[in-house]
Parts: C-alpha cells; sequence; structure tokens
C-alpha cells in the first residue's frame, strides 16, 4: 500500500458541500515503482445533512492542478451517500486495475455533482501538508 502524501491532521477536517461550499477538492501523490491501482481508502464523515454521492477520481496533473482528466478509464468510482458522524475509513474499488507511472505526479479527487444545501456537506482529511499515517489515504493494488 502507498502512503497518499496529503493529509490533514486536525481533528474536523475540511469540508466538501454545504452551502455554495466546495464541491470538488484534490490532492497530490508521486507514484512509486511499480504501482497497480485497485483501489483507495481514505477518511471521512458526514458532517450534517444528507450530501449527494461522493465520487473518488485520480486524475493527471496539469501544472501542478488537477487536470480533471483521468488517469484510466477506469480511476472512478462513487462512495454512496453515508451517515457515519465520525471520521471512518471508506474504500473504493476500482472497475479494472490501472497502472502508474513511477515519479509522476497525480491527483486524488473527491467530488459532489452540485452544492447539495445548506448543512449538508463531508469533511475529509485533505489540506496538502504532511500528515500522520492515522490521518493519510492509501491505495490498494
Amino acid at each position: 500500500m502507498a502512503l497518499f502524501t496529503a493529509t490533514n491532521s486536525a481533528a474536523s477536517g475540511n469540508s466538501i458541500g454545504n452551502n455554495g461550499g466546495l464541491t470538488y477538492q484534490a490532492g497530490s501523490f508521486i507514484a512509486g515503482a511499480g504501482w497497480t491501482v485497485t483501489g483507495a481508502t481514505m477518511q471521512l464523515l458526514k458532517g450534517g445533512g444528507s450530501p449527494a454521492d461522493l465520487t473518488i477520481r485520480i486524475e493527471t496533473d496539469n501544472a501542478n492542478e488537477p487536470s480533471t482528466t483521468l488517469v484510466d478509464a477506469n480511476a472512478t468510482q462513487t462512495i454512496a451517500t453515508f451517515t457515519d458522524t465520525t471520521f471512518v475509513l471508506k474504500t473504493v474499488t476500482f472497475p479494472a486495475s490501472f497502472t502508474l507511472t513511477e515519479g509522476v505526479k497525480y491527483w486524488l479527487c473527491q467530488q459532489i455533482t452540485s452544492d447539495p444545501g445548506n448543512g449538508n456537506y463531508y469533511r475529509n482529511k485533505f489540506d496538502g501538508t504532511t500528515g500522520t499515517a492515522g490521518n493519510a489515504a492509501n491505495f490498494s493494488g
């Protein structure tokens, strides 16, 4: 398993959703040697209300930002709306495995399709700083 490098050690995490809030967040990572990815695991919680499903994507890099282009057609999966109000590990399994190139920057992205309204949001551990293993996302494969 490979450690995801953008994590947030704050107890509260960062929000995605809410009224006028972010509907897209991402954290970058550099692929190691021989990475064949089958899934990803990250810490999430439902902060309130009933947010939309959460889509997890692995995207290529474009000048140190997510490109909105999937690294592979299989590099996307949805986490259905959930009710956990404390941080829990959520895992997605991609439809098929794919290989990443060693030393290349990629982005693990979380996206909801629309602003879910006031009080409806998820929290994650993304903030672009190096965190501890307990707050990190991991890739499987």
